[in-house]
């Protein structure tokens, strides 16, 4: 029987290590509906980063559009708790709007080749998410 991966974040945060553990691999939604509102997108990125790892990342990821999508991907989850999570995410990006030019400037990052001048020019609300993203696919 293989046990389900998780990683735990311990974001800068007054709340005990144990509010981070994250199912990762084909999480289904009613994962997500125990996270809190707050870090929603956080889980979102170490998911996404997590599908993405063993593979070269060279494209910017969209951390605005990770952080845009999340209320629909938990509202989605909160009727389909046995869907997989990925799935919802999948159906919900063909719908959702893509991120403005000027938001997809401040919130885009190439997180495996990123240096700390890029991660400081991410804009702040979304750095934590990108902190995240990196954790799920470095396991």
């Amino acid at each position: 029987m293989k046990k389900p991966v998780t990683i735990s974040l311990m974001l800068l945060s007054s709340l005990p290590l144990s509010a981070y553990a994250v199912q990762v691999k084909n999480p289904k939604c009613s994962e997500l509906t125990k996270v809190s509102d707050k870090y929603t997108p956080e889980y979102l990125a170490v998911v996404d980063g997590f599908n993405r790892s063993g593979k070269e990342v060279t494209e910017e990821v969209d951390m605005g559009g990770i952080v845009a999508q999340s209320s629909s991907v938990k509202d989605q989850c909160k009727t389909k708790k046995n869907a997989k999570l990925n799935a919802v995410r999948k159906s919900l990006s063909k719908s959702e709007p893509m991120t403005t030019a000027d938001a997809k400037a401040s919130s885009s990052i190439s997180p495996v080749k990123a240096k700390c001048q890029d991660f400081i020019n991410l804009g702040e609300e979304f750095q934590p998410v990108a902190v995240s993203w990196v954790a799920g696919h470095s396991k």
